[in-house]
């Protein structure tokens, strides 16, 4: 039988029991092979991957294209630098501009990162889903600045809708009206007697959020650093 592009195959059922026989014969021969029902699951399961999503959720980018990546025998394709295990950079505290980052609980993470991005603009930066297809760890940017938020549990310390945070905006009636029209409960803007103009908000679980033009106290430089 002929597959795709005139490659032979043959059906699932009949690979299965192959792969079968091939690994109980190796296993009495004490030997070990990758022939094996388990591989021939993987390889026939169905899936689909978007090499699009992964740029855009977690922030992947592949060594190589799609079909030469499939293409690549799996001991090694051959590339330099290409397949060998790269230990993993990280960043030095010198060369990160936030060193502190919010960290939100909510019920439901998924619909909580909607609703940031709709009412208050923030942009998801990355988004992990547990195998139970909750959120387990996601970050959230919002005009170079970035919070982490994740699904409540019974664990958590934080109890969800507890969460308060105040939000550095350049337009703060452009904002509250985005806010509004996506369904936040917002207060009347305010002008502070500090110079801020500024409103608040509910988001869909009950955090409070605070939204003005005051940028916060600018730390003196000391003489030893001047």
């Amino acid at each position: 039988m002929l597959g795709r592009g005139g490659v032979p195959c043959v059906p699932t059922p009949v690979a299965l029991a192959l792969a079968g026989a091939v690994s109980g014969a190796e296993r009495l021969r004490g030997n070990t092979t990758e022939v094996n029902p388990i591989a021939v699951r993987y390889l026939t399961r169905r899936g689909t991957y978007s090499i699009a999503k992964a740029r855009r959720v977690l922030g992947y980018e592949p060594r190589v294209g799609l079909a030469e990546g499939w293409s690549a025998p799996r001991r090694g394709c051959g590339r330099k630098n290409c397949c060998e295990r790269r230990p993993r950079s990280r960043r030095s505290l010198a060369s990160m501009s936030q060193t502190i980052f919010p960290v939100i609980r909510y019920r439901d993470a998924h619909a909580g990162i909607d609703f940031l991005e709709r009412a208050f603009g923030f942009e998801r930066v990355a988004v992990h889903d547990a195998p139970d297809g909750k959120v387990a760890h996601a970050e959230l940017a919002f005009q170079g600045t970035s919070l982490m938020l994740g699904e409540w549990t019974a664990d958590s310390k934080q109890e969800p809708g507890s969460a308060h945070l105040y939000v550095v905006v350049t337009d703060p009636d452009a904002h509250r009206a985005q806010a509004r029209a996506a369904g936040a409960d917002v207060s009347a803007l305010t002008e502070q007697d500090y110079g801020s103009r500024d409103y608040s908000a509910k988001d869909l679980e009950g955090n409070s959020w605070s939204f003005g033009t005051y940028a916060g106290a600018q730390p003196a430089v000391s003489a030893a650093r001047a």
